[in-house]
């Protein structure tokens, strides 16, 4: 049982390929604390009922074995004590997951075939994500940030510390001993010298090649990206650090303090107040390239084009209407789509299709009012190619 005040990438994966033929969805507005909290308890046990009704019209059998987890929630005082702005839960036959997020929901108890997400998008992206790293000689953390939260990205051979300095070696492949209890271990691409702990004098050009190696895996894990990059850290190490940085994105403003000392958190609002206005031009930016491209083959407001070119990877921009489905069904293979008037048996709101696919594949997804959507329809998109 998963309960959780962060929601993944990952998760909106597993979500979204969730194969379970039933899926049940309910989001809900909450109070973090004070005696609207039972309120919260109640009206969650509504939506509990709504979703059970449906289940059992559809014939299912043995509903309540299925929203027991769910049910379980609306019984645990302690589960509602501790609550943030709004409830998302998602059940399937696999998979129970209990969202407890800083965002403003609108009630409702959907089932489905496949799970609703719109209303989780502007997790995402719906004022911006960004990357931050945390800098200093004991540690090196990458986090991928918004204005709600940020999760700790794990890149690949990128070193943790100074004291696992890294030096490249094309020639050296094979394990060798440096000294009593100092093992160097080696591959074809690169030898990690371990120096005697975080308090080793380091030279400066110890230093900057311990940098460059960090800048170099950095940059092989954002090389398709353009989010921005954020530095925070002791002002010693980030000048060093600028110097040697290849990625594109990287912003001059920089979060101080040593990053060992200061709570994750912490560091994450300080870094949002940088970067929120660049994200409030972002989105006046991408609107004047959809009026600029449309018609050219790089923006479309047809959501047969936009949903394609969002499961190809090609959407940079996305803006979509909040509160609203256009149901449907599409073939991932073929990507021939049917659009219906109404809901029918097997569909799936195609305009979450399309938004989910462009924050997988890493593009911005803007949900807005739908009168404020570019071209004046339902959804609007700026391709990548």
């Amino acid at each position: 049982m998963q309960h959780r005040t962060a929601l993944t990438l990952e998760d909106l994966r597993l979500l979204l390929e969730n194969p379970d033929p039933v899926k049940v969805s309910i989001y809900m507005p909450t109070h973090r604390r004070g005696p609207e909290t039972q309120q919260d308890s109640i009206r969650f046990k509504n939506l509990l009922a709504q979703a059970k009704e449906e289940l059992q019209s559809r014939g299912m059998r043995d509903v309540d074995s299925f929203l027991k987890p769910a049910a379980d929630l609306q019984g645990d005082p302690a589960f509602w004590n501790f609550m943030d702005t709004g409830l998302a839960l998602f059940r399937s036959e696999s998979m129970f997951m209990a969202l407890k997020l800083p965002l403003e929901f609108v009630d409702l108890a959907a089932i489905n075939d496949r799970f609703h997400l719109k209303q989780v998008f502007p997790y995402f992206r719906g004022s911006g994500h960004f990357y931050m790293l945390a800098l200093s000689d004991n540690d090196v953390r990458l986090y991928r940030c918004t204005r709600y939260g940020s999760e700790e990205i794990e890149v690949d051979g990128m070193p943790k510390s100074m004291s696992e300095a890294l030096w490249h070696d094309e020639n050296e492949k094979t394990h060798t001993e440096v000294g009593p209890g100092r093992n160097v271990r080696a591959d074809r691409r690169m030898v990690f010298f371990y120096s005697g702990g975080a308090d080793a004098n380091f030279t400066e050009n110890t230093k900057t090649r311990f940098l460059k190696e960090v800048d170099r895996r950095l940059h092989e894990f954002l090389r398709d990206k353009r989010a921005p990059l954020l530095l925070a850290g002791v002002e010693e190490v980030l000048p060093v650090y600028k110097a040697a940085n290849t990625y594109p994105y990287l912003l001059d403003a920089i979060v101080t303090g040593n990053p060992d000392r200061v709570d994750p958190e912490n560091l994450r609002k300080r870094a949002w107040e940088i970067v929120e206005p660049i994200f409030t031009r972002k989105v006046q930016e991408n609107r004047d390239r959809f009026a600029q491209f449309l018609g050219t083959g790089l923006a479309s407001d047809r959501l047969e084009a936009v949903a394609t070119a969002a499961y190809y990877g090609r959407v940079d921009a996305l803006f979509v209407a909040r509160g609203v489905r256009v149901w449907g069904r599409i073939d991932n293979d073929t990507q021939v789509m049917e659009i219906h008037g109404a809901y029918q048996p097997g569909d799936q709101d195609l305009l979450d299709y399309a938004a989910a696919w462009t924050l997988l594949k890493g593009g911005a997804v803007y949900a807005l009012p739908p009168g404020e959507i570019p071209g004046g329809g339902q959804i609007a998109a700026v391709f990548r190619f």
